[in-house]
C-alpha cells in the first residue's frame, strides 16, 4: 500500500509526468487491478488528436472503463484537461459564462473578464476528462446549433 499511495503522491506532485503514470499502471497491472488500463487509455488518448481515427474509440472505452474506477481515485490520479475556447458566437455569451462559470467555479466578475480579452486559445478550466468531456459537449451545442468551437487539450500543455 506504501508503493501505491507514493505513485499518487507523485501524481499530484506533478500532474502531467506520463512517466509515472504509465510506470503506476504497470505496477497496478501486476497487481491485477483493471485501474492500470484506465491509466494506459488515458495516456494514449491525450496523445492524439481529436480528429484522428482512433480518438472517438479510445474516448468510449476510457468512459467504460471510468465506471469501474472510484471516483476518489480518479480525482488524483487521472490526467486534468483544459478547455481551449477558440470561438463562440456573441449572441450565446450570457450562456457561455454560465456553463464556464459552472465548470471553472469562478465568480461572475472573474469570468466576464475573461470573456472581454483575446480569442482564439481562451482556457475555460483544467478539470478531469469527464468533466471536460460533458463541457465541451455543453458548449459545443444550444438548441440544435453550433455555439463554440472548443477543444480538449491536456492542462498545462499550449493550446491544441
Amino acid at each position: 500500500m506504501q508503493q501505491e499511495a507514493a505513485f499518487l503522491q507523485a501524481m499530484r506532485d506533478n500532474p502531467n509526468d506520463d512517466l509515472t503514470r504509465l510506470v503506476y499502471a504497470d505496477w497496478l497491472e501486476e497487481q491485477g487491478d483493471a485501474r492500470g488500463r484506465y491509466l494506459r487509455v488515458e495516456v494514449e488518448l491525450a496523445r492524439i488528436a481529436e480528429d484522428d481515427a482512433r480518438y472517438a474509440e479510445l474516448e468510449a472505452g476510457l468512459v467504460e472503463l471510468r465506471a469501474d474506477v472510484e471516483p476518489d481515485w480518479l480525482e488524483v490520479a487521472e490526467k486534468r484537461y483544459d478547455l481551449v475556447l477558440h470561438a463562440y458566437s456573441r449572441e450565446y455569451t450570457i450562456r457561455l459564462i454560465k456553463i464556464a462559470r459552472e465548470l471553472t467555479r469562478l465568480g461572475l466578475k472573474e469570468m466576464k473578464g475573461l470573456f472581454c480579452g483575446p480569442l482564439p486559445g481562451l482556457v475555460l478550466a483544467s478539470v478531469a476528462r469527464q468533466d471536460a468531456e460533458l463541457g465541451r459537449k455543453r458548449l459545443r451545442c444550444g438548441q440544435g446549433k453550433q455555439i463554440a468551437e472548443v477543444e480538449i487539450c491536456v492542462a498545462g500543455r499550449p493550446p491544441c
